[in-house]
This record gives structure tokens, C-alpha cells and sequence, in this order.
């Protein structure tokens, strides 16, 4: 790649990270003391009292609120521990460390990611870790067996540490790092590399632990919720969206009062979800509403392809370009996913300079990627240049984890589209772009 066209890369980079934390700042400023409403935030504010979790948080969360509370500390905790995670300590050339820098600030002050930090959610700290786990695996297999024996050591407890705290935070997400990270691991156990299997073994140790710690203190339906059992979640996946269209749906039951009541609550899939299921639990027990979400879902499936595919499709799509997605269905005004909710809290305290801040920093995202795309593919047909075989690799793993975490909120979290959540897909577009002009001058 010639010098020129990095050198442009970065100083747009630069320009555009400058901007973007200028207005990244003041909209904190304005919303340091704000509280983005959410039902799952104040389910976390009960919970930092009780300890109480249901099937869908997680226990070291509702800790952390205790400690630090549900206001500006919190959202500066988080702010912090984000900028820590990506800050390039390991690199010493003094460029470069500039250049990763900037590429922190530009992923961190993205507002989609930068939000997360001022809402009490765990999203924000589950992108941390994700970052420091990966971060840490990647330095273990830098680091010489023989020579750097405490390098060794420190990688290990790090990542076993981050692991099970991932647990504490969603254990969703502690089993979804071991999907991430389970190629990286199995590479390194074939090529011999010294201590990866007991990274393997005790990081399963670590997520099994800490599930079970949050196990403890779970009670399923203490916040309204139901259990996110396979019937449920194909059921939600496949049906609730069209669940008020399919007239087989309402032989199913003998009561249709009751069938259009559960209706009326709802037309959210996992809200209407819930209806259904403490409605069905209180009607004909556990056992008879898991065989119905069973017939639910089949009754959906009976009907093809075309009844739920373009739904599915569609999330799919949102997810696995959601900084693209979330700005392009606010500027189109769709009104059919979850965004306009997040959205409005983002925009409540400064309009104007929120919109600006939005629609300037996903702008500077979609410009970066198409530079890098067309610098991507200038490289990938150039016969003369030696390919960079760990680039590639890097790039390959940062679209595994794409599609790895678009598939389970597609599949196995079913709100509809929220930006909110899909904060690891919209920091690995960054990195992948990154990837491209790193390294030395050609």
C-alpha cells in the first residue's frame, strides 16, 4: 500500500476522531446526571438492593450498582473501563501508539457505544471485557513459551479473571466469549502452544462457576419475565411476530377471550413473549406452555419459508451492519425495530447537537470503511505485494464475531433491532477498517 493513501487513511481519521470527540463531550456534559429509561435498567436498580436477578441479568452488575450507584459514578466507572480497553498499551513506536490512540478515542466516542456507557445497562462493560479477553488471548500467542514465562502467567489469570467476571455480568455473553475465542484456542492447541488447553479448561471452569453463582440468586420470573427455554425462544423467533395474523393460531386455544387479551398487551415479540407465557404458565402449568410454544412454533414453521424469513432476514441485516443500520432507519424514520426508544433518550437533553453528533460520526464510519474497502481490494489483487497472512486472519476473526453475535440476537434475543445491545458489532467495523492500514509503509 503506498504511503500516500495511509497517510490520507489516518490524518482523516484523525479529523474525523477530533470532531467526534468535541461533540462526544459536550453531549456528556449534558448528560452526566441523565437516566435513560429502560425496564431492564430499573430491574438492575431493584436488584442492586435485593441481589435478585431473573434469567435475563446478571449478578455482578447489580453489585457494581451497589457500590457505585445508578448516576454519574456509574456512567464514569463505565466511560472508564471502556477507554482502558482499548488503550494500545503494548505498542511502543511512538507513531503507531498515536495513530491506536485516536483509533480508541474514534471506536469509544462512536455515540452508539459512547450511550451505553450513560445507561445502566451491562452492555457497555460486556464490551470491555470482550475487548480485554481477546486482547490478552491474541499477546499469549506473541509471547515466547520459554522466555517470557510471567507474560505467560499474567495472560492467563487475566483472561480467566475477565472470563468469569463476564459471567457475573450476562451469561449469555460468558458462553458467547468461549464461541469467540474457541478458533483461537483450538489453533493454539494444535500448533502445541504451551498452557492452551488449560486456557480452554479454565476458562469453561470460570464461565461454569460463575453461571452457577448467578443461579444462586435467580429467580425466573421475579421481574415478570419467563424462562428462555429452546420452545420459548423458537416460539418468539418464529411466531409472535405474526401471531395475531394466523387464524391456526387461535384454534390452539378453546378460550379466544383469552387469546385476544394475550394479544392486546403487546406487539413486541419478546413483550408479547411474556404475556404469553404468564398467561399459559397460570392457565395449564410449566410443563402444557412449553408443548404450547412447541405447537406455536410449528404452526409458524407449517406455513413456510415466506411467513417469518423476511423478519428474520431483516433483523439479521440490522445487526450485522448496525452503525450503518441505526442511521439509516433514523433518517428513513423506521418505525418497526427498537431504536426510536434509545434514540429519543440519546437525543432528550441537546437535539440538535445529538443529531449532528449521530449522523457526523456514522457518516465518518461509512467513509472509512469505503476507503477501506477499496484499499482492501487494491491490496488483495496486487500480484507484486507479499499478502500479509495476520491481517487476514484478523479480519476473519472480527467477521466470525460479527456474525456469531448477529446470529444470537437475531435468534436467541428477540426484541426487534436495538443499537443498544449490538455494541461488539458496531466496535469490530472500526477494527476491520483499522486492519487495513496497519502496520508498516509498503
Amino acid at each position: 500500500m503506498s504511503k500516500k493513501l495511509k497517510d490520507f487513511f489516518w490524518i482523516l481519521l484523525k479529523i474525523a476522531t477530533v470532531v467526534e470527540v468535541i461533540l462526544g463531550l459536550i453531549w456528556i456534559g449534558f448528560n452526566l446526571t441523565g437516566f435513560y429509561e429502560d425496564s431492564i435498567a430499573y430491574n438492575y436498580i431493584a436488584a442492586s438492593k435485593t441481589l435478585v436477578i431473573d434469567d435475563y441479568m446478571g449478578l455482578g452488575y447489580a453489585m457494581l450498582l451497589g457500590i457505585f450507584g445508578h448516576g454519574t459514578i456509574m456512567y464514569l466507572v463505565q466511560l472508564l473501563v471502556l477507554l482502558a480497553a482499548f488503550f494500545p498499551y503494548d505498542v511502543t513506536d511512538k507513531t503507531r501508539k498515536i495513530n491506536y490512540i485516536f483509533a480508541d478515542l474514534f471506536i469509544v466516542f462512536n455515540p452508539l457505544i459512547l450511550q451505553t456507557a450513560f445507561t445502566i445497562l451491562p452492555n457497555a462493560l460486556i464490551l470491555a471485557e470482550t475487548v480485554g479477553i481477546i486482547r490478552l488471548l491474541l499477546h499469549f500467542y506473541r509471547v515466547t513459551d520459554e522466555i517470557d514465562v510471567k507474560g505467560q502467567a499474567f495472560n492467563i489469570i487475566g483472561i480467566v479473571l475477565l472470563e468469569g467476571a463476564l459471567g457475573l455480568l450476562n451469561k449469555d455473553y460468558s458462553v458467547l466469549m468461549l464461541v469467540f475465542t474457541f478458533p483461537i484456542i483450538i489453533y493454539g492447541i494444535i500448533k502445541k502452544k504451551r498452557n492452551a488447553m488449560n486456557i480452554l479448561a479454565l476458562s469453561l471452569l470460570a464461565c461454569f462457576l460463575c453461571i452457577n453463582i448467578n443461579t444462586t440468586r435467580t429467580d425466573v420470573y421475579h421481574y415478570g419475565n419467563v424462562e428462555k427455554s429452546f420452545n420459548y425462544l423458537m416460539a418468539q423467533r418464529l411466531a409472535f411476530k405474526h401471531v395475531n395474523e394466523s387464524s391456526e393460531m387461535v384454534e390452539i386455544y378453546y378460550d379466544r377471550d383469552l387469546y385476544y387479551e394475550m394479544l392486546s398487551g403487546d406487539k413486541v415479540p419478546e413483550r408479547l413473549g411474556r404475556s404469553f407465557g404468564r398467561t399459559l404458565e397460570k392457565v395449564g402449568g410449566k410443563e402444557n406452555t412449553e408443548a404450547m410454544y412447541k405447537v406455536i412454533a410449528d404452526v409458524a414453521k407449517s406455513k413456510g419459508f415466506g411467513h417469518y424469513g423476511y423478519d428474520i432476514i431483516k433483523d439479521v441485516t440490522y445487526y450485522a451492519f448496525a452503525p450503518f443500520s441505526t442511521a439509516g432507519l433514523y433518517l428513513t424514520k423506521k418505525t418497526e425495530t427498537l431504536i426510536a426508544n434509545p434514540l429519543s433518550g440519546f437525543f432528550s437533553e441537546v437535539p440538535l447537537l445529538s443529531k449532528v453528533y449521530l449522523l457526523f460520526s456514522e457518516a465518518m464510519l461509512l467513509i472509512v470503511t469505503l476507503v477501506s474497502v477499496v484499499a482492501g481490494f487494491a491490496q488483495l489483487f496486487d500480484k507484486n505485494k507479499i499478502k500479509d497472512k495476520r491481517k487476514i486472519w484478523y479480519a476473519l476473526f472480527l467477521l466470525y464475531m460479527i456474525i456469531v453475535e448477529t446470529i444470537y440476537l437475531s435468534f436467541c434475543w428477540v426484541r426487534g433491532f436495538n443499537y443498544m445491545y449490538a455494541t461488539i458489532i458496531v466496535a469490530a467495523w472500526p477494527l476491520l477498517n483499522l486492519l487495513t492500514f496497519e502496520g508498516k509503509e509498503e
